[in-house]
């Protein structure tokens, strides 16, 4: 909290064991479970200490938390289903994948990862700078989007309701509002590619979604929430009518996303089997796709064998 406050409220915190955060949740220095769910929403956190008399407030904090650990470490970290931080962070489950890598493979070692991360993080910086200097911002979406917004989110949500529990609803929302962050970031990335010109701190700059940088975010969402409902039947012990296999399908669920971004807009049966063909699925199991991405509606029959993509 006290470094939180020391840097206008900005934090970012990277930790390798999942372990590391749940220990300190647990310490006797405050509630931070409590702090990281209301830092989620930017809303005041305070922290107080008896011991000390030393009371500490932030009121507008930005916090963004990345983990990586083992099922039993997301346990430890959030006990059940129930618990607010479950709907607040994003999971991606990795596949077990058998095998040693290969270290010796390849011989380019003209530049240490160190080297790497340096020349990105100055990317980032100048990127943040040019953000910073060009002043005040206001993102919105074009109508149409915003239809297409709700109209998922309401689909989603009915199927999460009834195949896994009501209580994905909560999931499901805020699964909403961080697509709508994400847009936002592409929206910025986007905008300071392009910009020709320094705004004057006073402006403001209209930001508008476009439709690329929409589908994208609503894309990576829509395998999150996949992920999700995961986590959330291993928290609460339940089983999904549909999901029940969810541990096996996730994979499965990522490569017919992969299969689907490298579809063009308008596409024959042919072109559809080319696609299969070059990631190496399997012809049969692929064709089933079609009818799932028609049923989950991104896909719409043209005619005998042509299709459109519904963005």
């Amino acid at each position: 909290m006290k470094i939180l406050g020391d840097n206008d409220g900005i934090g970012l915190l990277f930790e390798s064991e999942g372990d590391t955060l749940s220990q300190t949740l647990k310490s006797d220095y405050g509630n931070y479970s409590d702090v990281l769910r209301k830092a989620f929403h930017h809303e005041l956190v305070s922290l107080s200490r008896r011991k000390d008399r030393e009371y500490c407030e932030v009121a507008n904090p930005r916090v963004s938390v990345a983990l990586a650990g083992t099922p039993e470490q997301v346990r430890r970290l959030i006990p059940d289903a129930e618990n607010g931080l479950m709907s607040r962070f994003c999971f991606y489950i990795i596949r077990f994948k058998r095998g040693i890598r290969n270290v010796f493979a390849t011989s380019d070692i003209s530049q240490s990862k160190n080297a790497m991360f340096k020349l990105l993080g100055d990317k980032f910086c100048h990127l943040h700078e040019n953000f910073v200097r060009q002043g005040n911002y206001s993102f919105s979406l074009p109508s149409d989007l915003q239809e297409h917004f709700i109209e998922y989110l309401s689909r989603v949500n009915e199927e999460c309701c009834d195949e896994v529990d009501n209580k994905m609803q909560g999931v499901v929302r805020r699964m909403g509002l961080i697509a709508y962050r994400i847009m936002m970031v592409l929206t910025v990335v986007r905008h300071l590619d392009n910009v020709i010109h320094k705004s004057s701190s006073d402006e403001t700059v209209q930001l508008v979604c476009h439709e690329f940088d929409y589908s994208v975010a609503m894309s990576i969402c829509d395998t999150l929430l996949y992920h999700a409902v995961f986590i959330y039947q291993n928290l609460s012990g339940n089983q999904s009518k549909r999901f029940n296999t969810v541990s096996q399908e996730t994979g499965v669920y990522a490569r017919r996303n992969t299969l689907y971004n490298m579809l063009p807009d308008t596409f024959t049966k042919k072109d559809y089997d080319a696609a299969v063909l070059t990631l190496g699925e399997n012809g049969s199991t692929a064709n089933k796709w079609i009818e799932a991405f028609i049923k989950d509606g991104k896909l719409s029959r043209i005619e005998q064998g042509k299709y459109r993509k519904i963005f």
